[in-house]
């Protein structure tokens, strides 16, 4: 091999290197796209989150007033039926 033919070697040899760093470099540049997207969508998701957690919180502390409304109520129709039982024995024992 002459010195020429090893020169067109070493050209043709550097343009598919070049052709390989062009491909990794636009991979690499898909890649970095496709990454900040997920991070963005990471992000709102950690947020949605987040907010999920303070709703959760309020719809417990809301339970929570609920039952214990429910309680009292409960008991305050417990005490009327009482209440009304001792009337009836009363009218149906005249």
């Amino acid at each position: 091999m002459n010195e020429n033919q090893f020169g067109v070697l070493l050209e043709n040899i550097l343009d598919k290197v070049n052709a390989i760093a062009e491909g990794q470099k636009s991979m690499e540049e898909r890649f970095e796209k496709r990454f900040e997207g997920i991070e963005k969508r990471l992000d709102n998701i950690e947020s949605d989150v987040q907010e999920l957690k303070s709703d959760m919180k309020k719809v417990k502390s809301d339970v929570k007033i609920i039952k214990s409304f429910v309680a009292a109520l409960d008991e305050g129709i417990n005490d009327h039926e009482r209440r009304i039982t001792a009337l009836e024995k009363k009218i149906a024992n005249k």
